[in-house]
């Protein structure tokens, strides 16, 4: 995957059972992306939503914890980020209005 500050935007497609997460970075006028598909624990409707990549990698990089909880509702509002395992840290990040 790329060096985070050579990328914009994390973009979160949520489907039933899997999260695919494609990174993007941007030179000039020419653009590469990394992809990866992990399974997770979804049943909603499809769902894609887009990060600052650097705001989301320090926000999940302050949990120990063996997995993160995401609540979110719509692709612009804000998402709570939790911890079974640190049931007293909870971090707030922004969504950016990322065009995949």
């Amino acid at each position: 995957i790329f060096d985070k500050e050579e990328v914009r935007g994390a973009i979160f497609n949520l489907t039933k059972g899997s999260l695919t997460i494609t990174a993007k970075k941007f030179e000039g006028d020419t653009a590469e992306e990394a992809e990866v598909t992990v399974p997770v624990d979804y049943e909603g409707e499809d769902f894609t939503i887009s990060f600052n990549i650097t705001h989301l990698i320090e926000s999940v990089s302050s949990f120990d914890g063996e997995s993160l909880s995401f609540a979110m509702e719509e692709p612009l509002s804000p998402v709570l980020i939790t911890s079974r395992e640190e049931e007293n840290l909870k971090n707030v990040i922004m969504p950016m209005d990322f065009k995949a």
